[in-house]
């Protein structure tokens, strides 16, 4: 187990192989590690500390059924991910999740999703549409900022999405 504040850098480290048994993953844990390109994340990973993998060259991560928790900047700035999975029960995006990810070009949120973090995609430039489930009921402060010219949030009528995006003039588009 990595312990909340147990740090680990490593210029050289290219993949992590973690053992079946891991729970928690603490803050920071591979922040930084700039050549970690192949991270697979065991079933019985429950957490994920604040920024554990941001500024790694990750590329592609898909989140385990068991994951009850992520911290904030989890991805920030893995500017090479273009490809996320998620479990149908993650219900937030947390702050900062992926700020700055400027290869992500697809994202496709689990129907729960009830709330998405502040600057949770700001930076995301490849990022050119987002469809945001009707569970969603709350949108942080840059959600969505420095996107695509071309970016548009897919969402709902009368949707906390269509809200946010009114009032940050954001391109939408409504779905029936």
């Amino acid at each position: 187990e990595l312990n909340p504040g147990e740090v680990l850098i490593s210029v050289s480290l290219k993949q992590i192989i973690f053992p079946n048994t891991l729970r928690e993953i603490g803050p920071a844990a591979f922040s930084g590690c700039r050549n970690l390109v192949t991270a697979a994340l065991p079933r019985s990973l429950e957490q994920i500390g604040d920024y554990a993998f941001s500024d790694t060259a990750l590329w592609q991560v898909e989140l385990p059924q068991n994951l009850l928790w992520l911290g904030e900047g989890v991805y920030k700035g893995c500017s090479k991910l273009s490809s996320i999975k998620f479990h149908k029960h993650l219900t937030e995006i947390p702050n900062e999740m992926f700020k700055d990810c400027t290869a992500m070009k697809k994202v496709d949120l689990p129907a729960e999703t009830a709330a998405i973090g502040s600057e949770a995609f700001s930076g995301c430039t490849s990022l050119i549409d987002l469809i945001i489930p009707e569970s969603v009921i709350m949108v942080g402060s840059n959600a969505f900022a420095g996107m695509n010219p071309s970016f548009t949030l897919i969402c709902t009528q009368k949707s906390a999405a269509e809200q946010y995006a009114r009032t940050h003039n954001v391109p939408f588009q409504i779905v029936l």
